[in-house]
């Protein structure tokens, strides 16, 4: 084995380790699945964020000089940019983890109506003379 295979291989084998790593670190990979933490934000805030939604934040997060309504008094969009964000990151999470499930269902409904149809129609197949 040359020196180039060599470190051809090194290379492959630190592309794998790192990967390993970045699942490992990652505090999502598998609870995802399960819970999203909330937005570490105040209640009012989350109310108002929830009645614009996303869509009304993305526009907000958008324009430059955006103002938005808070607690019954006109606010700028700076100051609480990072909360935006924040609960914007949540509902993603959110929305990724219903997919998640979702396929999850998906596979295994077509695994079990491939069995059904397995166990229907192979005994029929293999009685045959």
């Amino acid at each position: 084995m040359n020196i180039h295979d060599q470190i051809k291989l090194s290379e492959k084998e630190s592309v794998g380790r790192r990967i390993l790593k970045s699942i490992r670190k990652s505090p999502n990979w598998l609870w995802g699945w399960i819970y999203v933490p909330p937005a570490e934000i105040n209640e009012e805030l989350r109310h108002t964020f929830e009645q614009y939604g996303t869509f009304g934040l993305q526009v907000l997060l958008g324009t430059n000089t955006a103002l938005f309504q808070h607690e019954k008094r006109i606010c700028l969009v700076q100051p609480y940019k990072q909360e935006m964000f924040d609960w914007l990151t949540e509902q993603s999470d959110r929305a990724k983890r219903k997919e998640h499930w979702s396929m999850a269902m998906e596979f295994l409904v077509t695994i079990f109506v491939a069995g059904e149809l397995l166990f229907v129609v192979l005994p029929s197949w293999l009685a045959k003379p």
